[in-house]
């Protein structure tokens, strides 16, 4: 078995339908397995999967989490390479094909991720820095990027301009479509089980690091991303709790309870500065940068 795409499902119906449907329409020319996991859905996703036979089923009683959840999959994957697919991300034809291929060839590249775009075609973050107080303090810089870069986007893409689309060394790649080599999971272990949602990619990612191994971005493989889709977008309050959470976890454990802590004065400054710039420009934004002051004021 060449490849097992592992989906976590929780109440996302109508994207779990679109991104199965994906995956057959794009056209794999090697075998593969679909793994999903149901983390306790009540919209009818169960009841739907079980009539469903393109795909193995896991069901869960409850809500495990992005861990758990992709942890009871890959125990079971047969595939020597692990796709961890969020049930709003529809890979492009040809874009699972790159993250492998790009995988194969380099011996100590262990993990890849794509090109992410929305579904109007803007760019998307698809690759980050490992939080920490360089982080934060880059978050700003970050910020502006992500205005950027949507604006240029069409160009550079066009003009296929080389030093934005050739595949480099990240901290990580997001969790929403992750490729690894199955020998990587065999090594540094399943995902730290730890993280309920959010950071799990990071952690994993740093792991993998720590161990020797590179982690790339991979932007000649595309995917769409609805970002958000299959999270706890409908509850911005959980979202930044969540977040918030998961930062702390990894940034105290990782590197110790004083750079967390300075960590969160910096996000607090961050976030203040982003909420009165939505505040003046009347962006949806401001409640989700409301939520986060708030949350980033804490100091435990």
């Amino acid at each position: 078995m060449k490849l097992s795409v592992i989906i976590v499902n929780f109440n996302s119906l109508s994207y779990l339908k679109k991104c199965l449907s994906t995956l057959h329409w794009v056209n794999l020319p090697f075998n593969f397995e679909i793994i999903v996991v149901d983390n306790g859905s009540g919209d009818g996703s169960r009841e739907w999967l079980k009539t469903q036979s393109q795909c193995k089923v896991i069901f869960s009683p409850e809500n495990l989490g992005f861990s758990k959840g992709n942890n009871l999959a890959i125990q079971e994957a047969e595939g020597e390479f692990i796709l961890l697919l969020n049930t709003d991300a529809f890979p492009l034809k040809g874009s699972i094909e790159k993250l492998i291929e790009f995988l194969t060839a380099r011996s100590r590249a262990g993990i890849a991720g794509p090109l992410l775009t929305f579904p109007d075609g803007r760019w998307q973050r698809g690759y980050n820095r490992t939080p920490s107080v360089r982080k934060a303090w880059m978050v700003l810089f970050t910020d502006m990027q992500n205005v950027f870069y949507p604006l240029v986007w069409p160009v550079i893409d066009a003009l296929n301009l080389t030093p934005f689309v050739r595949p480099k060394k990240v901290g990580y790649v997001d969790g929403c479509c992750m490729m690894i080599k199955r020998a990587i999971i065999e090594d540094i272990g399943l995902l730290d089980e730890s993280f309920f949602f959010f950071a799990e990619d990071a952690e994993f990612c740093h792991r993998a690091r720590q161990k020797g191994y590179e982690v790339y971005y991979v932007p000649k493989a595309r995917v769409i991303h609805i970002r958000g889709g299959s999270s706890a977008r409908k509850d911005l309050e959980k979202a930044v709790i969540l977040r918030r959470e998961a930062e702390r976890l990894f940034i105290s454990r990782t590197f110790g309870n004083d750079e967390w802590a300075r960590y969160s004065r910096i996000m607090q400054f961050n976030f203040l500065i982003r909420y009165q710039l939505a505040r003046i420009l009347n962006r949806p934004s401001q409640t989700y940068f409301s939520c986060a002051l708030k949350e980033y004021k804490k100091r435990d």
